[in-house]
């Protein structure tokens, strides 16, 4: 693993890095862009002999020691983390980052205005406790060493680099990483364009086995993130690298882009027709407990239930935006009426 001072011509190759007792495999997409792969990938961008800038941190604990022993076995200090969202396995080593090498922590101001306060956190969740998300996710209580606001550029200490047609650009670790609105999954997520022009996608695309064991997929805003989904093979990047899981590259880009759209519509097709069956007329709370029992969930994981809940009520949502659902209120109660839309396609 060492730095180009300047970019070579060379096809995109995937090379395994080994290391004893590193869970995980460091993986070359292009020039200086690589990844760590492991439960979440860990874009690692090499912007200078012994330095380097990562695009999130991955899991606390899952990623943690394979993160910092690949770190030390290839002599890197990372100068800064770019962060793609607040979500817990993308900001879950932030604090052990800054704490042993002093990294500066780098986010938008929507990441950042949910991150510094459990309180803001507990309600991207349904119903959490603020208390439980003090003793529980206290390492994503984190006040960044710098913000900056979507597209229109960078505040603190340092100054953007400049401005892109499709994003601000960020200088960090020397470097210059170009911001990509990738709103859906979350409202706040952002993608990086690497120096070698290699997109972090962070959760706006998933890979084939991913999409395969998601039982019912995340994201805040199904109509958003369709769209968002839609329109990353318009980059004409390179390469995308996923957070789950690895690296597309080419035309594989525009056919997974696809892919992911469809099971999309798919997944809410399915899902309504479990809804239709138990009623015409149904409370949250009855949504809530029909899809529990089709997709036969049996966690018992606080975090895992609230999250089960919250992306009930975001599929709901869809299901309203593509007229299959109306909301209404009657004695006292929300219900949701189902009716099969005319909007899906």
């Amino acid at each position: 693993m060492k730095y180009e001072g300047q970019e070579k011509d060379r096809r995109l190759t995937v090379e395994e890095f080994s290391c004893s007792n590193v869970t995980g495999t460091l993986r070359h997409v292009k020039g200086n862009t690589w990844y760590l792969e492991g439960d979440v990938s860990v874009p690692v961008v090499l912007t200078g002999p012994g330095q380097a800038v990562l695009l999130d941190s991955g899991y606390y604990g899952k990623s943690t020691e394979p993160l910092m022993e690949m770190l030390d076995a290839n002599g890197l200090k990372p100068l800064a983390v770019l962060t793609s969202h607040y979500h817990p396995d993308h900001v879950g080593n932030h604090l052990a980052l800054r704490e042993k090498y002093g990294t500066e922590l780098i986010m938008s101001r929507k990441t950042a205005g949910v991150l510094e306060e459990p309180e803001i956190i507990a309600m991207t969740y349904w119903q959490m406790n603020p208390v439980w998300v003090r003793e529980h996710l206290g390492f994503m209580k984190i006040r960044p060493d710098r913000v900056f606001d979507g597209n229109d550029g960078c505040t603190g200490i340092d100054e953007c680099a400049g401005a892109a047609e499709n994003g601000s650009v960020i200088r960090a670790g020397g470097a210059d990483f170009r911001v990509i609105p990738l709103p859906g999954h979350t409202m706040d997520q952002v993608g990086y364009v690497t120096p070698d022009g290699v997109l972090y996608a962070a959760d706006a695309m998933l890979e084939r086995d991913f999409l395969a064991h998601a039982k019912l997929p995340t994201a805040r805003s199904w109509t958003v993130d369709l769209e968002t989904k839609a329109g990353i093979p318009a980059g004409n990047y390179p390469a995308v690298i996923l957070a789950h899981r690895g690296c597309v590259q080419g035309p594989e880009i525009l056919r997974l882009s696809r892919e992911n759209i469809r099971d999309r519509h798919r997944r809410a097709e399915e899902l309504y027709d479990v809804l239709a069956r138990r009623g015409r007329e149904l409370t949250l709370e009855e949504i809530q407990n029909t899809l529990w029992r089709a997709l036969e969930l049996r966690t018992k994981q606080e975090l895992k239930i609230r999250i089960f809940q919250r992306n009930v009520f975001c599929l709901v949502r869809y299901l309203e935006d593509t007229g299959r659902v109306k909301e209404e209120s009657r004695d006292g109660k929300v219900l949701y009426r189902l009716r099969k839309g005319e909007n899906e396609n």
